[in-house]
């Protein structure tokens, strides 16, 4: 709270009435300044003396200077929509702690807001984090947000994955409704050292050998995922997808929803593999292979709607020239 001085004259109006004038505005004023002030108006009109202690009269504040600018705003909007989904207390569940620990289900909140508004590796999220506003916002030293307990939370999301997968499509479906489709696909990522185990030298998505991993990942119609895995740089794509077709089969959240798959699934073994699932997929069938599927599509029908071509007037001059 601010309190402003202003010197103020007593005076009547030409009605009588009795008012005050403003003499002066002495802007934002102490509580010592202003009681000088009343000292000194009070001796003044008693025509008495009245002596200051200049050394009573505070000095102009001062305020600290900003040390740091601490990235806040994206973040706050961002941990609030983590908190309205209740991906914090589903974390809670799966990532259990003790007393005396940090909640993973925080530093997970960490990396994942790190990676939506600055990615990047483990590293540099450790670096990161203190430049934030996170350490007050999650209640965490940033001292003790370290490479070692980065790690050591991964691992234990990484074991949590199959009960986090069961959890999650019940979660999207409370937010948004049943799924209109999902899209199921694979990429891979290349390593210049030697990997980790799964890392293997095949031929990437440019057709370099490098070694490398697979990535499947099965997500709904909004991009929020469902399934993930990965898998060895030789593995075949289409037998890694059986397997995610294999695991949500007869899924109460599948139901009637639609797979969508590249053309890695567009063989006939294929087909006849996902046909055996009874779960509805969509894929694009390989070029040398219509011919053993049009010839069993009924068309006739549709070929006697073929409208009959156009039959040109008679033209004699038309014949004439013609017949010459």
């Amino acid at each position: 709270m601010y309190v402003y001085g202003q010197l103020v004259e007593s005076h009547r109006r030409a009605d009588g009435m009795p008012t005050q004038k403003v003499v002066a505005n002495l802007g934002r004023l102490s509580e010592i300044q202003i009681e000088n002030l009343r000292l000194a108006l009070d001796a003044s009109r008693r025509g008495a003396r009245v002596f200051l202690d200049k050394r009573q009269l505070p000095s102009a504040t001062q305020f600290a200077k900003p040390t740091q600018n601490l990235r806040y705003l994206d973040l706050a909007v961002l941990r609030e929509l983590w908190c309205e989904w209740g991906l914090d207390k589903l974390l809670d569940e799966l990532l259990p702690r003790t007393a005396a620990e940090i909640r993973p289900s925080d530093v997970v909140a960490a990396l994942t807001l790190q990676r939506c508004v600055d990615p990047g590796s483990k590293l540099h999220a450790e670096r990161w984090f203190p430049t934030t506003a996170l350490p007050e916002l999650l209640g965490i030293d940033p001292t003790r947000f370290n490479n070692t307990r980065l790690h050591r939370v991964l691992d234990e999301l990484e074991k949590a994955s199959p009960s986090l997968m069961q959890r999650l499509p019940g979660l999207y479906r409370a937010q948004h409704g049943e799924f209109a489709a999902m899209f199921l696909d694979i990429t891979d990522a290349r390593f210049v050292g030697h990997g980790p185990a799964l890392a293997e030298k095949a031929k990437t998505k440019e057709g370099v050998i490098e070694r490398k991993i697979g990535i499947v990942l099965l997500c709904n119609d909004r991009g929020y995922p469902v399934r993930w895995k990965v898998i060895g740089g030789k593995r075949p794509e289409p037998a890694a997808m059986h397997d995610v077709f294999d695991e949500i089969r007869g899924l109460d959240w599948v139901g009637d929803v639609p797979v969508v798959c590249d053309r890695a699934m567009g063989c006939s073994a294929e087909i006849v593999k996902l046909l055996s699932t009874g779960v509805r997929f969509v894929t694009a069938l390989r070029s040398n292979e219509w011919a053993s599927y049009t010839t069993g599509v009924p068309h006739a029908c549709i070929a006697d709607l073929q409208p009959a071509p156009e039959e040109s007037p008679h033209d004699p001059s038309a014949a004439y020239s013609t017949s010459a």
